[in-house]
C-alpha cells in the first residue's frame, strides 16, 4: 500500500491559497490557484529519485507525461524538467495517484483524477 500525500508546511513567501504542495515517500503534487482560489496548474511526479515522470496539467488544456532530465535548466525552474515530449499516461500511475490521495480535499482530487484520466485516454468518473 502506498502512502498517502502529505501537505507539505508552507515556508516560502508564495501563500497557501497560492500554491499547496504535498509528498510521500515516491510522489510529490504540487498545485497552483489563481485569485479566485481555482486551480489553475499542477505538477503531480512520479517516482522520486528513481526514473521520476511528471504529469503537468494548465487548465487552459496544456497536458503532458514526460520523464524529467537532469540537462540545462530553464529560469526559475531546478535543474531537473520534463522532457518537452508527451508521452501516454499509464494506466498504472492513475491508480498509484488514486492509492496515496486519501488525505486530498475532494475538489482537488476530482480535478486531477480527470485530468489524469484525459491523459490516459479514459473515460471520467
Amino acid at each position: 500500500m502506498c502512502e498517502s500525500l502529505k501537505l507539505l508546511p508552507n515556508n516560502s513567501t508564495v501563500s497557501q491559497k497560492e500554491r499547496c504542495r504535498y509528498l510521500n515517500d515516491s510522489m510529490s503534487l504540487t498545485i497552483w490557484y489563481d485569485e479566485k482560489e481555482e486551480i489553475f496548474a499542477l505538477e503531480l511526479i512520479f517516482d522520486l529519485l528513481l526514473d521520476e515522470w511528471a504529469f503537468i496539467h494548465h487548465r487552459r488544456g496544456t497536458m503532458m507525461y514526460s520523464p524529467l532530465d537532469s540537462g540545462k535548466a530553464r529560469i526559475g525552474r531546478h535543474a531537473k524538467q520534463a522532457v518537452l515530449k508527451s508521452f501516454p499516461l499509464p494506466r498504472s500511475r492513475l491508480e498509484e495517484f488514486q492509492q496515496a490521495s486519501s488525505e486530498l480535499p475532494a475538489k482537488e482530487y476530482h480535478y486531477i483524477i480527470n485530468a489524469l484520466m484525459k491523459c490516459s485516454s479514459q473515460k471520467k468518473f
